[in-house]
């Protein structure tokens, strides 16, 4: 009798060490989509998929070196575009120009910056702020009135960052490695969030 209850014990103890082993491996290693080991991506917030935009930014351009590079009363103008898809995938585009006192384009003033961007993970920031991970695929800026001439933006940082409370809002924060342009803007979602109706 003694024997069996010996043994029962030493078989429920093995049988604890093992689902306990099994336990803490698992909690060890991250989810695998496969035998690589490659942990699952995690899926885009559903909120911020869909474009967003800036209003637009106009600056004066007052001073004596700038009426004497664009003309008096000109106005530098910034427009700034996210567009997001379900996969994570996003084009960041600033679009900027010089217009002259008569609202039109100073030749050689228009640029345009467009960064391919992949958005990851979600993690919570300070009060309502949700920052999301962000890979730049591929950047570059142009000139159209110069030959269309293309340069790359090496090791450019651009920061999102979502609200709790502020569904329809979104911070774009660009930052060029050359300080050339940099600035942080607030977006706001164009038309309704995926998922709802007007």
């Amino acid at each position: 009798m003694f024997a069996r209850m010996m043994t029962s014990a030493a078989v429920v103890m093995l049988c604890a060490q093992v689902s306990w082993a099994q336990t803490s491996s698992s909690a060890r290693k991250p989810a695998a989509d496969d035998e690589s080991g490659v942990p699952s991506p995690v899926p885009l917030a559903v909120p911020l998929i869909g474009t967003w935009k800036a209003r637009t930014d106009r600056f004066p351009l007052t001073g004596d070196f700038n009426e004497k590079v664009w003309g008096r009363n000109a106005v530098s103008v910034r427009d700034v575009t996210l567009v997001v898809k379900s996969n994570g995938d996003a084009t960041l585009s600033i679009t900027r120009k010089v217009l002259d006192a008569r609202g039109r384009a100073v030749p050689g003033s228009p640029s345009i910056e467009q960064a391919d961007l992949v958005i990851g993970e979600a993690r919570p920031g300070l009060s309502t702020r949700v920052d999301h991970a962000v890979r730049i695929a591929k950047a570059e800026r142009q000139y159209p009135d110069n030959s269309g001439e293309r340069w790359p933006l090496n090791n450019l940082t651009v920061n999102i960052t979502s609200f709790s409370d502020a569904p329809n809002s979104l911070e774009v924060r660009f930052e060029p490695a050359d300080g050339q342009g940099s600035f942080s803007e607030q977006l706001t979602r164009q038309g309704p969030a995926r998922g709802t109706t007007r």
